[in-house]
Formats: structure tokens, C-alpha cells, sequence
């Protein structure tokens, strides 16, 4: 059974509340990574942590942040500034925003840190065992290349009917007879864009509402590969790479998959596992890897043993110039580990800060304990 972003959500919030202090800020980081990447409103994840018995325990983790003049209240008009604060992460934000909409609906307009103190309980794990995420098997909602090309190549097996339309039920009686989770999050994201797909060719009579053809599929990469032939451009202006301009992106490289198979950019590979490289080269190549599209790799640390790592760059706040830069190394159960972690500062870095507001280092504390000797280290 796939696990569903709400749940996974909650079980990053089981995390936090349950470690110890020492662990919290690791977890709190896991947290962030993961509910940004869920696609959660945060009335989504508010009824989660409810149903979970988790709200209680995370808004008390993070009072501090909640509450910054610190008299024990959380007032609608105080809730919503920190829900709007640009230093706010993603945990503080959606619980800012999740709490102001509903303190706006009592008498009061508020809230106090004393009832969440009488009413915590014992939590619950929506996902017992140890915590564990994978991006692709997330369901964004989006259908880019990795969705379109699922789609293409399993047309004929997700038509069961032979009719020429895939719908929502087929897909759901797909996702029955049981996919991996990264096959399912893909059609999980066709399904949740089935409208816009079977609008997108004139070849139904009527309402176009009968389910997604393979000439929706074309024009869907038609305007998938004009999107990454952007991208590529803009990454290239970034970089100040003024040679000869890429070929643009095909509809066959789409639909094959091959769109999403860029050139390794080799050169920030190089530094990112080069032992002199200083704690900056190596977010500067996170940052850089993460732009050219590349979020997972398999690098050497200085054991010689492979490291499977996860990148991840995301804006602090909506709209923000600053975004976080996470590298993590995965395990073979799926188990994350900070590595490297920072907040970008024009050209440069900036540490994060714990929930005291303390700045924490640019190596993740667990990791510098356990690997003292690795290539990451300050």
C-alpha cells in the first residue's frame, strides 16, 4: 500500500515530537524536506496532526516561532505575521497558517500555549517503523516528462478497454492490482490532471471528457519539451555558458524519457566529493546540480565506499530570494541523514538556525559524529 503524502507528513511530525533534543533539529529538517515536497495545504496537514494527536506536541516544539514576543498567546493577528514572516520555515509556516485560520473562527481570535499543554496526549505514527522518503514516489500533481512517458509506454495497459481513452477509472483499477510507488505517484499525478489532458486535442465528439488519447499525450509533450528547452537556455544564461545552444528538446525525448536524461555536469560531481573541497565548494554544488536538475547521485567518500546523496534547494518563503540547500545521504532502507545544510546569502551561504534561534553548523551534527573522518566536514 502506498503511503499517502498525508500520512508521511504526519510521520515527519512524529519525528520531531518523539526525538530528543539533541536529534530535534535533524528531524525538524527531514520535516521541512518532506512536507514541501508533499504538495499538502496547510488545513491538509492540520487535520493530519490532529488526527494523529500530533498538534499538540508540535506547536509546543515550536512555540518560540509561534509565539515570538513570548506572553503564551497566540493571537490570530500574531499567527498570521508569522505565517508571512520571510524567516519562517515550512514547518513554522503551515502551522502558522493552519493555527490563524483557526483561531480566526473562535470567539477569542487566539489561541494559548496552556491549551495545547493540557491537551497533549500520546502521539501516533501513522507509519510505524523508521521514517523514510523518496521524492519519486511522491504525487505532485504535475505531469512532466517521467508522467507522459509512463503514460506512452503503458498506453495499451492502462486502456483495458481497447477503446482508444484511458480514464480515471482505469487508472484506479491500475493502481488496484498494485505498482511500485514511483509508478503510482505517476498516475496519481495523470489522474489528478486528467481534465487538462483530454482537453488538449479536439478528437471527441461532445464534451471532452471520455479520458486522455495518445494524441493528448503528444500535445502534452509538445508542450512539456518547449518548457525544458526554456529551462535549459535559462540554466545556461545562469551559468554564463555562451557556446553553441543546445538542440532544442524533442517530443520523441519526452515521450521516450530521454528528455530527463541531461549531461552529467561532471565538474560540480568533481567537487562535491573532492576531499579539499572547502564546505562552500560543496553547497555551491549542491545549488548548482540541483539548477542543471540533477537531485540524486551516487558519489565516493573518503572510505572509497559508495554514497548515495539527495539534493534539495527550496525557497525559504514564497517569493523569497533565499532558499535552503540540503544534502542528504540516503541509506538502503530509504533512511535520510543530513549532510550539509545552509541558507543561501546572495553568492554565498548563511547557517540555519536551531529553534532557539541559535546558528547550527553546515554539517549536520548526527553526521559528523558517525562519519568523522568523511569528505563532508567543517
Amino acid at each position: 500500500m502506498v503511503d499517502t503524502a498525508r500520512d508521511l507528513a504526519s510521520d515527519a511530525a512524529y519525528e520531531v515530537v518523539t526525538s530528543r533534543p539533541d536529534d530535534a533539529a535533524n528531524a525538524r529538517e527531514e520535516l521541512n524536506s518532506i512536507w514541501a515536497a508533499g504538495n499538502l495545504r496547510p488545513d491538509e496537514i492540520g487535520s493530519s496532526l490532529k488526527d494523529n494527536n500530533l498538534l499538540p506536541g508540535l506547536v509546543l516544539h515550536d512555540s518560540e516561532n509561534l509565539d515570538p514576543d513570548g506572553d503564551g498567546k497566540l493571537p490570530y493577528w500574531e499567527l498570521l505575521g508569522v505565517a508571512n514572516s520571510e524567516d519562517a520555515d515550512t514547518l513554522t509556516k503551515n502551522l502558522a497558517t493552519y493555527l490563524a485560520e483557526q483561531a480566526y473562527m473562535r470567539p477569542s481570535a487566539e489561541f494559548t500555549l496552556d491549551e495545547f499543554r493540557d491537551a497533549r496526549g500520546l502521539p501516533v505514527d501513522p507509519i510505524p517503523g523508521a521514517m523514510s522518503f523518496d521524492p519519486d514516489t511522491f504525487s505532485d500533481g504535475e505531469t512532466r516528462t517521467s508522467e507522459l512517458s509512463y503514460a506512452h509506454k503503458n498506453f495499451a495497459t492502462l486502456d483495458a478497454d481497447s477503446d482508444g481513452y484511458v480514464t480515471r477509472a482505469e487508472i484506479d483499477e491500475t493502481l488496484s492490482g498494485g505498482v511500485s510507488a514511483s509508478d503510482a505517484a505517476k498516475l496519481q499525478d495523470l489522474r489528478a490532471r486528467m481534465g487538462d489532458l483530454e482537453e488538449l486535442s479536439d478528437d471527441e465528439f461532445g464534451d471532452e471528457n471520455d479520458g486522455f488519447t495518445h494524441e493528448d499525450l503528444r500535445l502534452a509533450a509538445q508542450a512539456e519539451a518547449v518548457s525544458l528547452t526554456g529551462e535549459r537556455a535559462e540554466r545556461r544564461a545562469e551559468e554564463g555558458d555562451d557556446g553553441p545552444s543546445d538542440a532544442p528538446v524533442t517530443v520523441e525525448e519526452v515521450l521516450s524519457g530521454d528528455a530527463d536524461k541531461s549531461d552529467e555536469p561532471s565538474e560540480y560531481l568533481r567537487d562535491l566529493q573532492d576531499k579539499d573541497s572547502t564546505v562552500e565548494e560543496q553547497l555551491t554544488a549542491v545549488k548548482a546540480l540541483v539548477a542543471a536538475g540533477q537531485t540524486t547521485a551516487t558519489i565516493e567518500d573518503a572510505d572509497g565506499n559508495p554514497l548515495t546523496v539527495r539534493m534539495d534547494v527550496q525557497p525559504v518563503s514564497e517569493g523569497s530570494d533565499r532558499s535552503y540547500v540540503h544534502l542528504y545521504a540516503v541509506d538502503e532502507s530509504g533512511r535520510e541523514t543530513v549532510i550539509l545544510r545552509a541558507i543561501t546569502d546572495g553568492d554565498g551561504f548563511a547557517q540555519q538556525r536551531d529553534g532557539n534561534g541559535n546558528p547550527v553548523s553546515y554539517v549536520g551534527r548526527k553526521w559528523s559524529q558517525n562519519y568523522p573522518d568523511s569528505i563532508f566536514a567543517e
